[in-house]
Parts: C-alpha cells; structure tokens; sequence
C-alpha cells in the first residue's frame, strides 16, 4: 500500500500492491472501485522500481498538479530503492518536484505518516477485521482485506490526523527541537510471574480459576463428593462449591460466544461462496490499473461471455436442424478464467 499525504490536510487515493503475478478482479472490491483507488501486482507484494514509477506519474502528479498552479511541489520520502531510481528523480526534475528523502532510519520521528496517520489506521483496520478475528478466520481473501482497508481510510486519515503527523514531525509549522523531544524513553518490560503452586486444595483451585488443569479438577470434585457424603463439608469446601456455581455461569457465558462466533463463521463462508460465482478477471501485463480502467475490462469481459452465449444458442438451433452433422462451436466454462491482454499502443 503507497500512502501519500498533504499538509493541508489532504491525501490521495492509493496505490494497492497486491502480492502476484496478474492483478484479479475478485481481489477488487467495490468500495475501492468508488474510492479511485490505484491497483498494481508484483510478485512478493512489495513495491519496485517500475511501479514507484507508476505511483509517481499516474496517482502523486496527477491529483496534485491542479493543487500546486505551477508552483513547485515538495515530495518527501524514505530511502526505498523504489524512490530513488533514476527514472523516478528525472521525473521529478521535468515536473517541477523537489524530491527530498528522509534521514535513514528516522521516518517513526520525521514521517508525518508514521508520526501521525500509521498509527490509527493500524487500529482502525484491526477494529474493522474484527468480525473475522473474532472467530478465528486467520486466512483473509484480499478483497476482505481491502473492504475493511477502505472502511479504515476513512476512519483514520482525517485532516486531524495528518496535520497532527506533520506537527509531531515538527515540519509544519516548523519546530526544529521537536524530534529531539519526540525520542523514545528505555521502558522496563514486565516482571515475570511466579510459576504455580501445588493446585490440590480447594483455595488453590478457587485462583487458578477456569485455567486449572483438568485432571486436578476431577481430583478436587472427588473429594467434594467424599466430603458431602460424609457430611464434613469445612469452610474451604463451601467457598468451592460457590466457586462452581460462578464457573458454570462463566461457562454458560463462554458457550453463548462461542455459538454467536459460529454464526459468524457461517454468515463470512457464506459470503465468500457468494463471491466465487460468476467469472473472474485475470489483468495480464499491466504495471498498475485505476478504478475506471477495472471497470472498463469487466465491461470487455461481459460482451465476450454475451458472445459465447450468442455462439452456443447458434450451436443448439443448428443440432435440431440437422443432428448428425451439427457444427461444434467452443463452449463457455464456468471455472475459466479470462485473461485480457494489454492493448498495443
């Protein structure tokens, strides 16, 4: 994900690096489409030279040339080899930005994005992929990611935020002792706790609480028994047995999570069978795509699948005409995936 803000309080659609080969329709979800989000693939998922690029000339030039009226733009950056290239800075230089790259090593004090802006979005997104943590769906299809990546966006990168980035990293306005005050202090980690004492007694069990092991339970629950029959219940043994009433209402309290955590489970499967029907896109040979470029091919791909139909109906009409010597004419598969090609310029 290329991330781009503004001290003014603005930022613009991002680029999405998806990890892979050809960039897939059924990884796009629509409220990226209605975001003007940028999509790139690469193959492990990080960002290069070629799509630095691609970010520069297509997403950061575009939605800020309007802005600046001529005037020169000021474009901060990290030491990433992908900013850096000599394609990237000759770009910059016919454009009229000045690219200025950070201090190595510095970009959580002087990066208004990490300073500012990283830290709620990260928040933000674990609050939107509750729902999936929740129930233990630790494999993510990346069109959930990106939905609850987009529901984040709008959470976290608000005019407070960045200008608050851009205050922290003492830039705008500017405060030059400002990252000397932002060091970090040395924390102590904390103290590591005793191991267990021996759990076979009633007090003991009564603080080990629902982490007790099993077998020591059963052990504690004889001699209760014992106890009872016996009609020698003492003071420990009656605090345990109000002990077992709290752990019952605990228990009861847990199943009721675990079957709403089910349902849960169930509603996400069912929505992700939802998403496997239909065809899907394979965007062959393109660095990076826009939101209207994805739209323009799932067009592309309907009128070709409109066309197979067309074929097929052709082929039944002709098969009652004349069965024997009917005309075979290739037939759609459900499961196919369709690549479009790059078109020549």
């Amino acid at each position: 994900m290329v991330e781009c803000i503004s001290a003014d309080g603005s930022s613009i659609p991002p680029l999405v690096i998806f990890k892979g080969k050809n960039v897939s329709s059924s990884w796009i979800s629509q409220k990226a489409l209605d975001k003007n989000m940028h999509f790139a693939s690469s193959i492990n998922g990080w960002t290069s030279n070629e799509l630095g690029l691609y970010w520069l000339k297509n997403c950061f030039d575009p939605a800020t040339r309007e802005k600046a009226a001529g005037k020169i733009r000021l474009l901060l950056c990290d030491g990433h080899d992908s900013h850096i290239s000599s394609e990237f800075a000759y770009y910059c230089i016919q454009n009229n930005i000045y690219l200025h790259l950070l201090i190595p090593h510095s970009s959580h004090l002087l990066q208004p994005l990490d300073v500012g802006v990283f830290g709620p979005l990260k928040k933000a997104v674990s609050a939107c992929l509750d729902p999936f943590l929740r129930v233990g769906v630790n494999r993510l299809q990346k069109v959930e990611w990106l939905d609850a990546y987009a529901d984040a966006r709008e959470v976290a990168i608000t005019l407070d935020n960045i200008q608050g980035g851009f205050r922290g990293a003492g830039l705008v306005p500017l405060n030059r002792v400002r990252v000397t005050h932002s060091l970090p202090s040395v924390m102590m980690g904390p103290a590591t706790p005793d191991s267990q004492t021996d759990l076979l007694s009633f007090d003991n069990v009564i603080k080990a609480g629902l982490s007790v092991d099993a077998h020591v339970l059963q052990s504690i629950n004889a001699s209760l028994r014992v106890k009872a029959c016996r009609n020698e219940l003492d003071t420990p043994a009656r605090r345990y047995i109000t002990h077992l009433a709290d752990m019952n209402d605990q228990l009861l309290a847990r199943n009721a999570i675990f079957q709403r955590q089910l349902n849960d489970i169930e509603t996400i499967v069912s929505g992700r069978k939802e998403r496997k029907k239909g065809k899907r896109l394979v965007l062959k040979d393109k660095y990076g795509l826009n939101s209207l470029e994805v739209v323009n091919q799932l067009a592309e791909c309907e009128k070709v699948t409109k066309s197979k139909k067309g074929l097929e109906e052709q082929q039944k009409k002709i098969e009652k005409v004349n069965p024997i010597h009917a005309i075979e004419f290739p037939l759609d598969d459900e499961d196919e995936e369709i690549e479009l090609e790059r078109p020549k310029e």
